[in-house]
Protein backbone atom coordinates (compact mmCIF):
# COMPACT_ATOMS: atom_id res chain seq x y z
CA UNK A 1 0.00 0.00 0.00
CA UNK A 2 3.42 2.49 0.39
CA UNK A 3 5.18 1.04 -1.47
CA UNK A 4 7.61 -0.17 1.08
CA UNK A 5 8.42 3.62 1.95
CA UNK A 6 9.95 3.37 5.50
CA UNK A 7 8.84 6.76 6.53
CA UNK A 8 5.58 6.82 5.03
CA UNK A 9 5.28 3.70 6.97
CA UNK A 10 6.97 4.65 9.90
CA UNK A 11 4.86 7.86 9.92
CA UNK A 12 1.53 5.42 9.75
CA UNK A 13 2.21 2.82 12.26
CA UNK A 14 2.93 6.70 14.78
CA UNK A 15 0.21 7.71 14.17
CA UNK A 16 -1.59 4.65 14.42
CA UNK A 17 0.14 4.38 17.78
CA UNK A 18 -0.74 7.00 18.73
CA UNK A 19 -4.68 6.60 18.28
CA UNK A 20 -4.47 3.52 19.48
CA UNK A 21 -3.02 4.65 23.09
CA UNK A 22 -5.73 7.33 23.27
CA UNK A 23 -8.24 4.69 22.75
CA UNK A 24 -6.86 2.86 25.50
CA UNK A 25 -6.94 5.34 28.31
CA UNK A 26 -10.70 5.83 26.64
CA UNK A 27 -10.84 1.90 27.18
CA UNK A 28 -9.34 2.26 30.84
CA UNK A 29 -12.17 4.79 31.67
CA UNK A 30 -14.71 2.48 30.65
CA UNK A 31 -16.13 1.15 34.40
CA UNK A 32 -16.83 5.36 35.19
CA UNK A 33 -18.28 6.47 32.09
CA UNK A 34 -21.68 6.70 32.97
CA UNK A 35 -22.55 6.86 29.04
CA UNK A 36 -21.49 4.35 27.14
CA UNK A 37 -22.04 6.32 23.92
CA UNK A 38 -18.58 7.39 24.62
CA UNK A 39 -17.25 4.13 24.01
CA UNK A 40 -19.16 3.13 21.24
CA UNK A 41 -18.19 6.50 19.27
CA UNK A 42 -14.79 5.67 19.77
CA UNK A 43 -14.63 2.29 18.95
CA UNK A 44 -16.54 3.64 15.57
CA UNK A 45 -13.78 6.08 15.23
CA UNK A 46 -10.58 3.37 15.36
CA UNK A 47 -12.27 0.60 13.49
CA UNK A 48 -10.74 1.39 10.18
CA UNK A 49 -7.02 1.26 11.66
CA UNK A 50 -8.06 -1.53 13.74
CA UNK A 51 -8.63 -3.34 10.54
CA UNK A 52 -5.81 -2.13 8.19
CA UNK A 53 -3.60 -3.40 11.42
CA UNK A 54 -5.19 -6.38 11.21
CA UNK A 55 -6.34 -6.11 14.76
CA UNK A 56 -10.04 -6.27 14.10
CA UNK A 57 -10.24 -9.47 16.45
CA UNK A 58 -10.30 -7.26 18.91
CA UNK A 59 -13.64 -5.06 17.67
CA UNK A 60 -15.75 -7.86 19.02
CA UNK A 61 -14.39 -7.91 22.20
CA UNK A 62 -14.83 -4.03 22.41
CA UNK A 63 -18.20 -4.05 21.04
CA UNK A 64 -19.28 -6.66 24.10
CA UNK A 65 -17.98 -4.60 26.56
CA UNK A 66 -19.78 -1.76 25.24
CA UNK A 67 -22.82 -2.88 25.30
CA UNK A 68 -22.98 -4.54 28.02
CA UNK A 69 -22.19 -0.72 29.72
CA UNK A 70 -24.83 0.11 27.31
CA UNK A 71 -27.43 -1.87 28.60
CA UNK A 72 -26.75 -1.14 32.26
CA UNK A 73 -24.30 -3.63 33.21
CA UNK A 74 -22.04 -2.23 35.90
CA UNK A 75 -18.61 -2.90 34.97
CA UNK A 76 -15.23 -2.72 37.21
CA UNK A 77 -12.09 -2.98 36.77
CA UNK A 78 -11.65 -6.12 38.69
CA UNK A 79 -14.56 -7.91 35.40
CA UNK A 80 -12.60 -10.69 33.80
CA UNK A 81 -13.73 -9.61 29.98
CA UNK A 82 -12.40 -6.13 30.66
CA UNK A 83 -9.29 -7.63 32.22
CA UNK A 84 -8.34 -9.50 29.51
CA UNK A 85 -8.98 -6.56 26.64
CA UNK A 86 -6.66 -4.15 28.76
CA UNK A 87 -4.13 -6.39 28.55
CA UNK A 88 -4.61 -7.88 25.30
CA UNK A 89 -4.57 -4.07 23.93
CA UNK A 90 -1.51 -3.24 26.24
CA UNK A 91 -0.09 -6.13 23.96
CA UNK A 92 -0.63 -4.78 20.98
CA UNK A 93 0.26 -1.65 21.47
CA UNK A 94 3.45 -3.02 22.25
CA UNK A 95 3.73 -5.02 19.63
CA UNK A 96 2.96 -1.94 17.20
CA UNK A 97 5.81 0.34 19.05
CA UNK A 98 8.03 -2.61 18.58
CA UNK A 99 7.56 -2.30 14.66
CA UNK A 100 7.53 1.32 14.72
CA UNK A 101 10.96 1.50 15.95
CA UNK A 102 12.39 -1.15 13.95
CA UNK A 103 11.24 0.39 10.87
Amino acid sequence: MTGMDNVLNKRIASLFLNEFELFRNILAALPNHINADIIKFNIHKIRPSLIIFELDALLEKYESLANRKKEGELLSEEDKAFIEITQETDSKINLIREFTQSI
